[in-house]
């Protein structure tokens, strides 16, 4: 078993001004500020502090990985990763994917944690490599990995409050029984026995968790397909907007 530690700060936001979270604030009117991300830390199975690496320059440099294993393997995957093509492996999970290339040692640590952090989910076995693959994709095209707003979180959860509730309301401590259908289309959700219409929906269930489909007729071929997939069926965590 992989034994290894990091120490968790406050929270970041990925790809920072390029992200979906900077867009929306744009659009509301709000430019966010970002510091950027200070070195990595991580306690290694030796119990020695090594750096994690977060840019190409710290992936050269960092003791993490063994100089054999950076020149023979972690380099050429990582330059596959930046140009390739990464869909075949969304059914693959980063334990198999590792086990292909023949990664092992401190190269699979760095991937492992790589994998926990992009996706949130600790269990390789659970985790899709071409997810994966297409984040870490991003970052090396895109150049920025995780940055943290400037003042925290607080002033963009009031504006998304105060946005929402210009035109509508949020409600807590209400549970959400079903989804309302008409047609095979979403039309809103059914909450405390009463029928909410809206234009979307919005789901942000782990995929293990949604409800057998029953009378979702029209979405039980997207619902087997995540079943069937052990990588999606517990890493997949879905915003899924329906229509």
């Amino acid at each position: 078993m992989t034994q290894l530690s990091s120490v968790a700060g406050a929270a970041g936001c990925s790809f920072g001004p390029k992200s979906a979270i900077s867009r929306t604030c744009r659009m509301l009117g709000h430019e966010v500020q970002y510091n950027a991300l200070g070195t990595s830390w991580v306690f290694d199975i030796d119990g020695k502090a090594k750096v994690f690496p977060t840019s190409p320059k710290l992936f050269l440099s960092t003791r993490l990985i063994s100089k054999k294993d950076l020149l023979t393997k972690g380099l050429p995957l990582i330059l596959k990763t930046k140009r390739g093509d990464h869909s075949p492996y969304m059914e693959t999970t980063v334990d198999a994917w590792l086990d292909e290339k023949g990664v092992s040692g401190g190269l699979r640590r760095y991937f492992h944690m790589v994998s926990a952090s992009m996706q949130v989910c600790p269990f390789l076995e659970k985790s899709s490599a071409g997810e994966m693959l297409t984040n870490m994709q991003k970052v090396l095209k895109e150049g920025i990995s995780v940055m943290y707003p400037r003042g925290g979180w607080k002033p963009l959860f009031q504006l998304w409050k105060d946005t929402i509730k210009r035109q509508g309301e949020i409600r807590t401590s209400t549970k959400v029984e079903k989804i309302a259908l008409e047609d095979n289309h979403a039309v809103g959700v059914v909450a405390d026995g009463e029928l909410i219409k809206a234009d979307k929906v919005v789901l942000s269930l782990p995929a293990f968790k949604l409800p057998e489909p029953n009378s979702y007729d029209g979405f039980r071929t997207y619902w087997e397909y995540i079943r069937a997939s052990p990588a999606l069926q517990h890493q997949i965590r879905l915003f899924m907007a329906i229509s």
